[in-house]
């Protein structure tokens, strides 16, 4: 059961939209007249999802999973729906998407970036630490890998609205998969917890 559950917390981190975001934020932020090299870019957006996982390191010892997890998805979703309007509506202004791109990766960072790689440890005994974490990893990237496959035909029949949109059902889905499946951590050694 456990199993179950951090393996699909791992289908719908990659599944979120985190690559569509990724791969629009040199458009992003040009649309709001930053002109700057990709790579200050995307330390500028990483800095962001740095500091997100930051904070929820600290709130995710007084806020369960359950929640944080339910806000992540909600926020991501939020930020992919703004992506779809700016890609469907003319009009909008380029400010729009840009929202949706700092939304994303904001709640990105609360939960769906960390829960995933954290909760092996805190569902599984300290004896199976290592092998946990070398399954969280494998996980990590054979979902990768299929998320990849599945969306290169996506985007060639539906193109990028048709990704984006794939991966606003999957944040949609995560929000009850976590108010229904993801449990009370059973470590609750907070001097040994991975998360600090």
């Amino acid at each position: 059961h456990d199993l179950f559950i951090l393996i699909m917390l791992m289908v719908f981190q990659q599944f979120c939209g985190i690559n569509i975001v990724n791969r629009k934020i040199p458009m992003m932020l040009e649309g709001i007249g930053l002109s700057m090299k990709t790579t200050l870019q995307y330390v500028f957006v990483d800095t962001i999802g740095f500091l997100s996982n930051f904070v929820g390191s600290f709130i995710v010892v007084s806020i369960s999973r359950k929640v944080m997890w339910c806000i992540s998805s909600l926020g991501t979703l939020i930020g992919l729906v703004l992506f779809i309007l700016m890609m469907t509506m003319d009009n909008l202004p380029n400010w729009v998407g840009t929202l949706g791109a700092f939304f994303f990766y904001l709640f990105y960072g609360l939960g769906l970036g960390p829960i995933t790689w954290y909760y092996w440890g805190e569902l599984f005994p300290d004896s199976l630490r290592i092998e946990a974490g070398a399954v969280t990893l494998i996980t990590n990237q054979v979902f990768t890998i299929i998320y990849t496959y599945i969306e290169k035909p996506v985007l060639k029949k539906f193109d990028e609205i048709g990704a984006v949109i794939l991966c606003a059902i999957f944040d949609f889905i995560s929000i009850f998969f976590g108010m229904y499946f993801i449990p009370a951590p059973k470590n609750t050694d907070f001097e040994n917890a991975i998360f600090l």
